[in-house]
């Protein structure tokens, strides 16, 4: 700071910070359009920290790892949101209304595939909005399974 010629908070707070990681998927998780409850499980996904039942089998609370909807595989991230047939099934339905194939074999492809486009920004926006509510209605139908198996 002591190399700076004139006074700024911002370049102070900077400099505190330091250097944040730019990753590429942060224009769909805070996206405007995209609900505060969407936001906050998108996050969650991105960063792979949502209580899937494989990493609550390592935590040992579960003893099962298979995935809630459909009982085939082991419920990573990955299968839930877009190998699962339930989730196959959402998201080819919601395509279809759309009228744009939106979802790739991971987060990132249906994201980069979205941003990709050759679509205004607003209907990039409401496409990533779409995607956000598709993830949050997944993980609220394999919640509800899950409570639904637990009475």
């Amino acid at each position: 700071m002591a190399n700076m010629q004139k006074f700024s908070i911002q370049e102070c707070y900077r400099k505190l910070i330091g250097e944040s990681e730019k990753v590429n998927w942060r224009n769909f998780v805070w996206n405007r359009l995209t609900l505060p409850e969407h936001r906050f499980i998108c996050w969650l996904v991105m960063k792979e920290r949502l209580n899937i039942a494989l990493r609550l089998r390592r935590m040992g609370i579960i003893a099962d790892p298979l995935c809630r909807l459909c009982g085939l595989l082991d419920e990573t991230h990955i299968h839930l949101f877009f190998n699962c047939p339930f989730s196959l099934a959402m998201s080819q339905s919601i395509s279809n209304w759309m009228q744009f194939d939106m979802f790739g074999v991971s987060i990132e492809s249906s994201i980069r595939k979205i941003i990709t486009s050759r679509r205004s920004r607003f209907q990039k926006q409401v496409l990533l909005a779409v995607l956000g509510a598709t993830i949050y209605f997944i993980w609220l139908a394999r919640n509800d399974v899950w409570n639904c198996k637990v009475c």
